[in-house]
């Protein structure tokens, strides 16, 4: 699907190879819509391991800052005949404010490089009930960090373009577990745990722009 896409940008920016200049000059503004991060956030899905949404950049020549913005979550209720239960409930919230430089323009092709922060918060609660085993699990996970990225995108005309982006992201987590076994109220445990964690977004994003 994504070589499709790429080959159908690719002939519509042949087709218009004659504007050789800046055709985004005057436009101060551009947003952007992540499809990876939209996909996961409509439907809880995880694949991508993006979950960034939405990006706002305000151009400064070749310099803009930017930030995104991002989420998901899912809520699964089912029942397992007349005693069974199983409750999954997940919600996650990114911000990203950052920077990012345009390396350099061939024709309607750009090519970008940058950096952004990181600051996460993740929650997740889990209930499952059977004739063997009764318990309940809560997790809270805070993120912080920073993450290079690089892109590069096709400006289909002076207000849109099509690209795509990746980075590696390089994350210091904070992590929070309440475990409670309904059957054994002394197995009830609250941990506390530290990690870091490098998370790749190869082979990239794909991203709608709008100039305004």
């Amino acid at each position: 699907m994504k070589k499709l896409l790429l080959l159908a940008v690719a002939t519509l920016c042949l087709f218009n190879l004659s504007a050789q200049s800046d055709s985004t000059k005057g436009f101060k503004n551009v947003v952007s819509v992540n499809v990876n991060g939209l996909i996961e956030g409509l439907f809880g899905s995880s694949n991508f391991n993006d979950s960034e949404v939405l990006t706002y950049r305000r151009v400064f020549k070749k310099a803009s800052l930017r930030v995104g913005i991002g989420g998901r979550g899912t809520n699964d209720y089912t029942t397992h005949g007349s005693t069974g239960l199983n409750d999954y409930q997940f919600f996650r919230a990114d911000l990203r404010p950052g920077f990012e430089y345009k390396i350099f323009q061939w024709r309607k092709w750009n090519f970008y490089g940058g950096v952004d922060a990181i600051i996460g918060y993740e929650e997740s609660y889990a209930k499952y009930i059977s004739d063997y085993s009764d318990y309940e699990r809560k997790i809270w996970r805070s993120e912080l960090g920073g993450a290079p990225i690089a892109g590069i995108y096709c400006q289909l005309n002076p207000r849109i373009a099509f690209g795509f982006e990746t980075g590696m992201d390089i994350i210091y987590e904070t992590t929070w577990v309440n475990y409670l076994d309904f059957n054994s109220p002394s197995n009830t445990e609250i941990t506390h745990g530290n990690s870091l964690s490098v998370k790749s977004k190869m082979p990239g994003s794909i991203n709608f722009r709008v100039s305004f």
